[in-house]
């Protein structure tokens, strides 16, 4: 671990580690990394976050140690130093974004240009202002100005490019939403340059207060003034456009001769998308012909935005788009439709495809479904009799609630309930349409433009958002709401607002409960900051003053709507449960719900402390004897058994029917090294007897299965413990109550089972598990059936 030294440069000894698994370089001031970690064939793990590289590309860094090896094995064959960049023109409609591009392309002036729908994508070239004999090639986005079309612009506005921002002088900054266009740069590409370009200044100069704009949006370089009509301003904005695009990091940055050919070979052919195998076909014919450098090099360019490459999508794994524009122009077809939106109240009828997409091969129809259902545009709903085949399209739905709704009561005596608020100092276009999206497994048929009711396992949620307040509220009502809310709330926080808008400034809060205790009808006007109620929590403050009726709230009310928190709490309660006779259904629910929110958030603790070392492989498994009879712990070295995989689906972690397991080592230093995880889950596993007893979730074997396991790994753990080494140091992070493990230990434990499944499991089967980015943010090995539930 090198992280947070603000080192400069790596030390070029590491280069000669041959035997190095683990290198944590994050957090310093790396711009480069040397070439001879690519001979490093044993390195599983690179973490090179939070540096401001350059080689390799942040990009390529992200795809792991065997990316980031490839593309510096390529780089050393032979490099080509590239000055190219992206520059996106942005605004309101029918600003002159199309006139002023071509104005810069030096094209004549068209009074009569058609309005931009979707994405225009052209290139310009620039002389560098200070390299003499070097040209600035700029790939420029022409953004529809359409409020309908921003939704599917947001995927494009990438950072480390040059923005255009464009507005007519003809009218005021206000007609030019400039504060929200800036705004929305500030949350999708912090820290990117912006030039703010004022059009048809020859009828008209421009009135704005400069100095106020640069203030609060300090991403402001210059201001320009220009006529596409005449010309005038047009030659100093490309001077001006030159300068500020050469400061870009992506300048100068060196690629792959190879891989240079291969984009080239890309961008030129007339063709909008290709197969897979042509794909594969052209990065072969340039010398490019390993599969997983393709695979890097395809998911390297559409970072980038150059290409469309969905590797991971079994339903767009053999669809390659060339043309980003062509694609975006398809999808707007489908905003742009008038029946959808009036006559259908946003609901898409496949039978439509025809009418909305006329002159296209109907074989790419179900590909550009897949495309929208990507770009988060829509969903299929469930085909029912009598309803056809039929997509919802949240953007195009009514702004009013349907017909018939009823309210939300402030207050429903005895139905705990947990709620929130989201405020946001900038409403991002489409964070509601996106939600309805993600949330559509738990859909009523209940969703408006702004909001939505959903359901789950007797629970309901309201969740609306109001653009004006700039809030977001989440309220979850139920036997036990804390599951539910926990899944919703995470799907804002972490799958929307952290995935896609980084620069998003906001703050949680939670609406005071006191009225409850002092039997008021009224609810209470007071907030309590999520963040600090959490912080309580974690350090045993049970209950917090409101600061208007001075009255003790519960915390655990508050985050969870009813006071069952702890582990040990839940456990008493489960086994209470297992001995009642007759069915309870609350109660029942309780424990179901508890069960699952904690095995959720151990997952999602496990995926945040360890990095990528729980997600490059499956980590959850259970250890049986060979026969499935008679066992020892103590004969683990010298008798055969079995390491079962399990599927990590929340409701019931379990063992995937038909698969045989792996032998287990019989290596006790091995399992010394694996010890603190074999602990780790048996604490966590050791709900699952309790509460597929409760929720039938195992057939009868499954459940012995894992009970016999549970009983034998939990001595195993403590027999490992007699050959651990008193000199253990502690760890160099701290987890928290919810693990109470150290980072290093676990982390340790984690690469020691990977190595081993890598090594038992050449294609990576692993017993059927896939790995599954859930629509929460989580990351789950899940089996088919629960993989298929998370596909949009």
């Amino acid at each position: 671990w090198l992280d947070s030294n603000q080192l400069t440069s790596v030390p070029p000894e590491l280069g000669q580690l041959a035997n190095l698994q683990t290198l944590w370089l994050d957090s310093n001031q790396l711009t480069s990394v040397p070439r001879s970690l690519a001979g490093l064939v044993n390195l599983k793990e690179l973490n090179l976050s939070s540096n401001p590289l350059r080689t390799p590309p942040p990009e390529v860094a992200a795809q792991g140690a065997a990316a980031v090896r490839a593309y510096l094995a390529r780089l050393g064959d032979t490099s080509v130093v590239r000055y190219e960049a992206k520059l996106l023109l942005v605004g309101e409609g029918a600003t002159g974004k199309s006139s002023l591009l071509r104005g810069l392309r030096g094209q004549a002036f068209d009074a009569h240009l058609p309005t931009t729908h979707g994405i225009d994508v052209l290139s310009i070239i620039l002389p560098c202002p200070d390299r003499p004999g070097v040209d600035l090639t700029l790939h420029v986005w022409d953004f529809g100005g359409q409020q309908i079309y921003h939704t599917t612009h947001q995927f494009f506005m990438t950072r480390r490019s040059l923005y255009l921002l464009v507005w007519n002088a003809r009218g005021d900054t206000e007609q030019g939403r400039l504060d929200h266009w800036l705004r929305k740069i500030q949350v999708l590409a912090p820290g990117s340059p912006v030039l703010l370009v004022a059009t048809h200044s020859d009828e008209r100069p421009a009135d704005i207060n400069l100095d106020r704009f640069r203030a609060a949006y300090p991403q402001i370089t210059e201001m320009a003034l220009v006529s596409s009509k005449t010309g005038a301003g047009i030659a100093d904005l490309k001077t001006t456009i030159a300068t500020e695009a050469a400061r870009l990091p992506l300048m100068g940055q060196e690629w792959p001769r190879a891989w240079v050919e291969v984009e080239t070979a890309l961008q030129t052919t007339d063709k909008t998308h290709i197969s897979s195998q042509e794909f594969a076909a052209i990065c072969a014919g340039r010398g490019v012909d390993d599969a997983f450098e393709q695979g890097v090099l395809g998911n390297y360019l559409h970072d980038l935005g150059k290409i469309l490459y969905y590797r991971d999508d079994d339903s767009l794994s053999d669809f390659v788009v060339l043309k980003p524009n062509w694609l975006t122009e398809a999808m707007a077809r489908v905003l742009d439709d008038a029946a959808t939106r009036d006559q259908h109240q946003g609901v898409l009828d496949h039978a439509d495809f025809g009418r909305i997409w006329p002159g296209y091969d109907r074989r790419l129809y179900p590909v550009f479904l897949r495309m929208l259902e990507r770009f988060l545009i829509s969903y299929q709903l469930e085909e029912l009799p009598p309803r056809r085949r039929q997509s919802l399209v949240p953007l195009l739905l009514p702004h009013s609630p349907p017909a018939g709704l009823p309210p939300w009561p402030d207050v429903l005596p005895g139905q705990p309930e947990v709620r929130m608020v989201f405020e946001l100092d900038f409403v991002p276009d489409g964070i509601m349409s996106w939600f309805i999206v993600l949330t559509h497994h738990y859909s009523q048929d209940l969703h408006w433009r702004e909001g939505v009711r959903l359901h789950y396992d007797g629970h309901q949620a309201h969740v609306e958002l109001n653009p004006s307040t700039r809030q977001l509220w989440l309220q979850v009502r139920g036997p036990a709401p804390s599951n539910f809310f926990t899944i919703l709330q995470h799907t804002i926080n972490d799958r929307i607002i952290r995935s896609y808008f980084e620069g998003l400034t906001y703050r949680r809060r939670v609406p005071c409960i006191c009225h409850k205790s002092l039997g008021e009808v009224t609810p209470c006007t007071h907030y309590f900051d999520y963040d600090k109620l959490v912080e309580r929590k974690q350090r045993g403050r049970p209950t917090i003053e409101c600061d208007r009726s001075y009255e003790p709230v519960s915390v655990t009310e508050l985050l969870e709507g009813i006071h069952y928190t702890t582990l040990d709490e839940l456990a008493e309660k489960m086994d209470r449960m297992l001995k009642i006779e007759g069915e309870n259904r609350d109660l029942l629910l309780q424990v179901q719900q508890f069960s699952e929110q904690f095995l959720r958030e151990q997952t999602r603790m496990w995926n945040l402390l360890t990095s990528s070392l729980f997600s490059e492989a499956p980590s959850v498994f259970v250890i049986m004897p060979g026969d499935r009879r008679g066992y020892d712990p103590r004969e683990l070295f010298s008798k055969d058994y079995l390491l079962y995989l399990l599927c990590q689906h929340p409701a019931g972690p379990h063992m995937v029917t038909g698969e045989q397991g792996y032998p287990a080592p019989q290596d006790r230093e091995w399992w010394q090294q694996v010890r603190p995880w074999v602990r780790q889950l048996s604490k966590i596993l050791k709900f699952v007897p309790k509460l597929s007893g409760v929720a039938k979730l195992y057939d009868e074997q499954g459940e012995k299965s894992v009970q016999l396991s549970l009983e034998f790994s939990s001595p195993a753990a403590d027999i490992l413990s007699e050959f651990a080494s008193r000199t253990e140091q502690p760890g160099r992070h701290e987890i928290g109550v919810a693990l109470g493990k150290d980072v290093e230990a676990e982390g340790a434990a984690l690469r020691a089972l990977h190595i081993f499944l890598r090594e038992v499991d050449k294609i990576q089967h692993w017993c059927g598990l896939k790995k599954v980015v859930t629509n929460d943010g989580n990351i789950l090995w899940l089996c088919g059936e629960h993989a298929r539930f998370h596909e949009i």
